[in-house]
């Protein structure tokens, strides 16, 4: 029996660290920059300060690793497991033509904002190299000041000091230089989180005009217990359940019973996206041996994205979509596509080309989100006639022929 006891204790002094509370312990993001701006040497660096980091944090501490190149990505999600963390620090090499450090600023954070009831921060080992992002430095940074995420940025390779001092003071973070170590990284960042903050009331979304917003489903009650403000009435659901049940029915008879004095019904109009691109004149596309008559001069065909407004106060307009950079829309007027529509935030989304020659669409933490093909996301790739929706607004995204010598 004693030495039962003795090994029961002994397990609870191992695992004590994996009971602790999960304030006590940080969630911290390691952005990795893993572009071709770096070179061999800056990429063992790099891998040497995380490598640091990790092995200085306390234990029961969890980590969740994101890289960036041409585009951001959670490579790792948040886990306290020593060897998955250190696994994925190992894997990140180098890649890709640009550098999209503020696209990963903006998903760093948002991951970590999710995340209720912890320390939180930010580690960035970057050399402070932006390229070809969807969003502003303004945006991420906007985003960890107001979920209080400090982000703690160390250089490596040709460090843009200001861009990186500049990340660490909007966000309430610190740039920790080129020469700190692992173990130095871990005492500042502990040293610097801020206390856990209050859970905020959830604020009602603005619903579109006609559109009543659907309230949170209520939480399910213990067995035998009653809510607050209940009556005992349980005979009340049944009967309501029963007379809905009789209204669906007559709703589904009703045309049959008043068939003969009802008119024939009308029939249902496409959707209007559909509906105007259908009317578009077509490209015939031949092979030169099949063409008519021998021609010296060969005509060039390329394609242009367009955002086409099918739907709202902005209806029949076209903006242009960046072959290079990203295009916000929004209400504001210094958007590139600026709707009027008043269900659209003022910085609701933006359009991004993606080295594949293909686009992405990234909602911006807008109030009433960014719709795809009726489907909420917040982000995803455009398909030409893929139909956006943001507020009461429908756009439909378009690659128009273009043709030139």
């Amino acid at each position: 029996m004693k030495r039962a006891l003795g090994r029961l204790l002994s397990t609870l002094v191992v695992l004590g660290p994996a009971f602790a509370a999960p304030a006590e312990t940080p969630l911290i993001a390691l952005v990795l920059d893993t572009s071709g701006s770096l070179s061999p040497a800056d990429v063992a660096r790099r891998q040497e300060i995380a490598a640091g980091l990790l092995a200085a944090l306390p234990a029961g501490s969890e980590i969740a690793v994101f890289n960036f190149d041409d585009e951001s990505r959670l490579v790792l999600p948040r886990s306290a497991d020593r060897a998955k963390v250190m696994a994925a620090i190992e894997a990140q090499g180098r890649a890709g033509r640009f550098t999209a450090l503020h696209d990963a600023l903006y998903d760093a954070t948002r991951y970590v904002s999710e995340v209720p009831g912890r320390r939180r921060g930010i580690v960035l080992v970057t050399d402070g190299k932006d390229e070809n992002s969807a969003l502003r430095l303004e945006d991420g940074a906007a985003l960890a000041r107001d979920g209080h995420v400090p982000v703690f940025s160390i250089g490596v390779g040709k460090v843009q000091d200001r861009v990186l001092r500049r990340i660490s003071k909007l966000t309430g973070g610190r740039y920790l230089g080129t020469d700190a170590d692992g173990a130095q990284v871990a005492q500042q960042v502990l040293d610097g989180l801020p206390a856990v903050q209050p859970v905020p009331a959830r604020a009602e979304a603005v619903a579109p005009a006609g559109l009543a917003a659907v309230p949170a489903p209520a939480q399910p009650a213990a067995a035998g217990a009653v809510a607050p403000g209940a009556t005992t009435w349980s005979w009340l659901g049944p009967v309501l359940g029963v007379l809905a049940g009789l209204g669906v029915a007559l709703l589904v008879l009703w045309p049959q019973l008043g068939r003969n004095a009802a008119a024939a019904p009308a029939a249902v109009a496409a959707p209007a996206a559909a509906s105007e691109l259908a009317d578009e004149p077509g490209t015939l596309v031949m092979r030169m041996e099949d063409l008519p008559e021998p021609t010296d001069r060969t005509m060039v065909i390329t394609m242009k994205p367009l955002l086409h407004v099918t739907k709202g106060p902005d209806k029949g307009r076209l903006f242009e979509v960046s072959l290079d950079a990203a295009t916000s829309v929004g209400r504001a007027e210094g958007n590139d596509a600026a709707l009027g529509d008043r269900t659209v935030s003022s910085q609701h989304c933006r359009i991004r080309p993606l080295p594949d020659a293909g686009f992405e669409v990234i909602d911006l933490q807008s109030t009433n989100g960014t719709f795809v093909n009726d489907r909420r996301v917040s982000r995803q790739r455009l398909a030409a006639g893929d139909v956006i929706k943001v507020g009461e607004t429908l756009i439909s995204f378009r690659m128009d022929h273009m043709k030139g010598d």
